[in-house]
């Protein structure tokens, strides 16, 4: 009793206040003696009439609050029933919210042990892959490697033929060179001979070329001196050079001033002078000379016309 009363306080204190309400009803209802009732026998019967029937009806109340404690244990305990049913429910829950949570965890772990083990297939096979593929390099390049030092054997006995062959073939060509060269020395010697006795002849033609040449060159610087006037101006530290262009014939096609003489008129007395000598006497086109005439470069000095 004193546990469920500790357990449920204020279904207690409902309890004691409804005893309480009770027993007031029951004070209020009861017909108590008046003052003005005659003692007697007939009293005291009405006294234990309204006695008999009091205890009656509190022994019908005592009944419905025995009934309603009863039925505030039995809700009582239906509550404490469905606390521990929630309790147990909120447990299942918890353990079911675990449980998955373990088995989120457990797939999670046996996803990154699957993908791991995926991964390291893979390397596994990547490496296996690379080895493959470095077992097949290697017997390539052995193969190719083979291949090479065959060919450069066969290369190398080609090689060792070949110089054979370019022996042989440059000793007969030594032979023929020798001969040819033998020929060809004699051959020399003769046209050496020749030659000199040529060009002998051309330097004696020369000579008189030269010769020839070098004395209408004179006559054109004499010519075209002859025709100089030397202003007065001229002092014989100046000296003009000029290129003159001539016409066959030895008509004046151009004068240009090489060389100046820092003088313009001294220049252009010059150049007067060659215009006044013109045609210049040159050899004829039909003598094969006149083209070295055709350019002539004159220095004029005025201490070589005194």
């Amino acid at each position: 009793m004193w546990q469920i009363i500790k357990s449920y306080p204020l279904a207690a204190l409902a309890a004691v206040m409804v005893h309480v309400l009770l027993i007031l009803i029951v004070m209020i209802n009861i017909d108590w003696p008046s003052d003005e009732a005659s003692p007697g026998k007939e009293s005291e019967v009405e006294v234990i009439e309204a006695r008999a029937v009091s205890e009656q009806q509190l022994a019908e109340r005592e009944q419905r609050i025995r009934e309603a404690e009863r039925q505030q244990r039995e809700a009582a305990l239906a509550r404490e029933r469905e606390r521990k049913r929630q309790a147990e429910l909120k447990k299942q829950r918890e353990a079911e919210e675990k449980k998955r949570r373990e088995e989120a965890a457990r797939r999670q772990r046996e996803a990154e042990m699957k993908k791991q083990r995926e991964a390291e297939e893979k390397k596994r096979q990547e490496e296996a892959a690379r080895r493959q593929r470095e077992a097949e390099l290697k017997k390539q390049r052995e193969a190719e490697e083979k291949k090479r030092r065959e060919e450069a054997a066969h290369k190398q006995r080609e090689a060792e033929e070949q110089r054979r062959r370019e022996e042989e073939a440059a000793r007969q060509q030594r032979e023929a060179e020798q001969r040819r060269e033998q020929a060809r020395a004699e051959q020399a010697q003769q046209e050496k001979l020749a030659a000199e006795a040529e060009a002998q002849a051309r330097r004696e033609q020369r000579a008189g070329r030269e010769d020839e040449i070098n004395q209408y060159k004179n006559q054109i610087k004499q010519r075209i001196t002859r025709e100089w006037r030397i202003p007065a101006t001229a002092h014989s530290s100046m000296r003009c050079e000029i290129m003159v262009r001539l016409f066959p014939g030895g008509e004046v096609r151009q004068i240009d001033i090489v060389r100046s003489s820092g003088d313009a008129t001294f220049d252009r007395s010059v150049e007067d002078a060659v215009r006044r000598a013109s045609p210049l006497p040159v050899p004829d086109v039909e003598s094969g000379l006149f083209d070295e005439f055709r350019e002539l470069k004159f220095s004029f000095e005025p201490k070589h016309k005194r």
